[in-house]
């Protein structure tokens, strides 16, 4: 659907600023009624702003012969017409996707690629892939889950894999209701995630105050960690040092590292 987003005046042509809101991508033209010309772009000249369009389009509008490529077309609120412009596709995308997200039924066609890089869906209605709900919840199944879990709770394995420069991607064909339960699946998976974390948190404190109590009764620092890791000093002719942590009576951590060199 065609909208007039603003009429302006040139050199004694009355224009209008057209936007077809169901059009992608978002695209404005400039028109006198009869003809349609695509704005290239909206830009600030000589403290004004401006609507470039080519020397086709500009000759098309005014019927004359212009010597330049491209032609400024300068307006003092071009830039705040693309902006109600931009608002208004925006608006007019949001109700188409959640138009189409509403056609969905439990049988429609979903297809997900996966990856811990990017995981991303498309439903047979385009419009419907635009949706937010699935933004979101393609974004909790990439954190929350992985390959095998997916592969487990569909019970099948990936329809594609592809080998992409970021790493491997595999690819799903799920009926929606497939997706709802996999997306259900990713979000107890995450609070079961959260929690595992706040309890090795809260393990990790209590471990520390424990030690911090003993280092205090016996008045020496108490061993609260030890393991071993690579080599802190390049060039030394040493590949693993010895680490220890100890928690001492005044409160404070410290680190020592012993070299086998």
């Amino acid at each position: 659907m065609k909208v007039t987003v603003s009429r302006f005046e040139k050199n004694g042509t009355p224009l209008e600023v057209v936007l077809d809101i169901d059009e992608r991508p978002f695209q404005l033209y400039l028109s006198d009624g009869k003809t349609e010309v695509p704005v290239l772009r909206v830009e600030e000249r000589s403290g004004c702003s401006a609507y470039l369009i080519t020397k086709e389009g500009a000759e098309k509008l005014f019927g004359q012969q212009f010597p330049k490529k491209y032609i400024f077309l300068r307006s003092e609120k071009a830039k705040e017409v693309e902006a109600t412009a931009r608002q208004l596709w925006s608006q007019r995308q949001r109700e188409r996707a959640e138009e189409a997200y509403g056609r969905l039924t439990d049988l429609s066609e979903i297809r997900m690629w996966f990856s811990p890089v990017h995981t991303y869906v498309r439903c047979e209605d385009e419009d419907a892939s635009r949706y937010y709900y699935f933004k979101e919840t393609s974004e909790l199944i990439r954190t929350a889950l992985d390959e095998g879990d997916i592969t487990y709770f569909l019970g099948r394995q990936a329809d594609d894999v592809i080998l992409r420069n970021f790493g491997l991607t595999w690819m799903y064909v799920l009926s929606f209701s497939e997706y709802k339960r996999l997306v259900k699946f990713a979000e107890k998976r995450k609070k079961a995630k959260e929690w595992g974390k706040k309890k090795k948190e809260r393990d990790l404190e209590l471990k520390l105050q424990s030690a911090f109590d003993l280092a205090k009764e016996l008045g020496e620092p108490i061993v609260i960690d030890h393991y071993t890791d690579d080599c802190d000093e390049p060039g030394r002719n040493c590949d693993l040092d010895i680490v220890t942590q100890y928690a001492f009576p005044d409160g404070s951590i410290k680190t020592i590292r012993t070299h086998t060199d």
